[in-house]
């Protein structure tokens, strides 16, 4: 096989598909790209046990691809990304050397790799699913940016590890849970079926970095095995969780006891400081809710403590005193992404209560205070 290319567009797809690649993957051979020159195109494929990358590239005025003759290779894709990004030249010929070695040059470099075996390297079944749903990038990068802080990490039952998509039948809500936090959020979408599945993160983080423009549709095909994400000539598909996820919409409450609004650009800097004061890695945020005003304290056995007020609140309904994880509110308020008002109504003082955005019906936040002797 034979190309020439321009170098900077062949860096950024290659490494577009390289983040499909586990560095932990039994299969050296899934340590690389899948270059697979055809007469018109090429196409770049990379994968890993749950997650596959597949692109192509055809010929045009930014990449001024030109193909020589057609083949195949697997290449290691660390080392092509890291030499072809320190090459000086616009464009990069590639070519193959014998049977087991690829050559990149410019006007001034040549550089050889020992290629990987193609055997070991089992193509991804890219079927696609039957059905069909188109959401705007702008929304997968909203579900990203502010539902997925709420998956767990890591967790027996896997499907908390993911972003839940199901539709209603009039629109798409995401939902993410680790047990403490909840996030959800209404989004508009078109789709064909009523569909309920469980997203890895990572396969949403990369849509939202390959993909570019936010107004642009991105098509998803789903099943119950498997999502694809396609747009512009890009395909990533993932594994979906299995298992049932919890209905958040249905544990929201609609009765509570007290409420109160106030600017998040001045309860954000109180709570930050706040939990600079941990006790095991947790930094509880003991509060007293009243009409008066907040009162926030925190401490740590081995650091110190503080003692914070804020007066500027609106507060309805019963006092309370309670124990909430710092870093979980915190995250919850950001996550609302409001320059305004935020709103969190209390059901009781060790039940969940509700961050939201009074501007934003769409999004809800759920948090779970912490037991405490408090």
């Amino acid at each position: 096989m034979e190309f020439f290319i321009n170098r900077s567009y062949f860096l950024n797809k290659i490494t577009n598909v390289s983040h499909a690649i586990s560095p932990n993957s039994p299969n050296p051979s899934y340590s690389g790209i899948l270059i697979f020159l055809h007469p018109d195109m090429i196409h770049l494929t990379a994968q890993d046990s749950t997650m596959a990358i597949v692109t192509e590239i055809h010929p045009g005025e930014l990449n001024q691809l030109r193909i020589e003759s057609t083949g195949h290779m697997i290449v290691d894709a660390k080392y092509l990304i890291e030499i072809i990004r320190h090459m000086g030249g616009k464009n990069i010929h590639v070519m193959t050397v014998g049977d087991n070695m690829i050559q990149v040059s410019d006007e001034n470099s040549k550089f050889n790799l020992f290629t990987l075996e193609l055997e070991r390297f089992a193509l991804p079944d890219i079927k696609r699913p039957e059905n069909e749903i188109k959401i705007s990038l702008k929304n997968i990068r909203t579900t990203v940016d502010q539902i997925a802080y709420a998956t767990s990490e890591k967790d027996a039952r896997t499907m908390l590890m993911g972003v839940n998509f199901r539709s209603d039948g009039k629109r798409i809500i995401t939902a993410a849970t680790d047990s403490y936090r909840m996030a959800l959020n209404y989004i508009d979408g078109e789709f064909s079926q009523n569909f309920n599945v469980t997203v890895p993160v990572r396969a949403l983080q990369e849509a939202a970095r390959i993909f570019k423009n936010d107004d642009d549709i991105i098509q998803i095909f789903v099943n119950k095995r498997k999502i694809q994400f396609v747009s512009d000539r890009t395909l990533i598909q993932s594994t979906l969780y299995d298992g049932t996820f919890p209905d958040i919409a249905a544990v929201i409450p609609k009765n509570f006891k007290s409420m109160m609004e106030l600017d998040a650009s001045m309860i954000i800097p109180v709570i930050e400081r706040g939990i600079l004061f941990k006790d095991d890695g947790v930094a509880e945020l003991r509060m007293n809710l009243s009409e008066k005003g907040i009162q926030i304290y925190s401490g740590a056995s081995t650091i110190g403590n503080a003692d914070q007020q804020v007066y500027e609140v609106f507060y309805q309904g019963e006092e309370l005193r309670m124990a909430v994880n710092g870093e979980y509110l915190l995250q919850a308020i950001k996550a609302l992404k409001t320059l305004g008002k935020v709103r969190i109504d209390f059901t009781g003082v060790i039940t969940p209560f509700k961050v939201s955005d009074p501007e934003n019906k769409d999004m809800t936040m759920l948090v779970v205070p912490m037991r405490s002797s408090y």
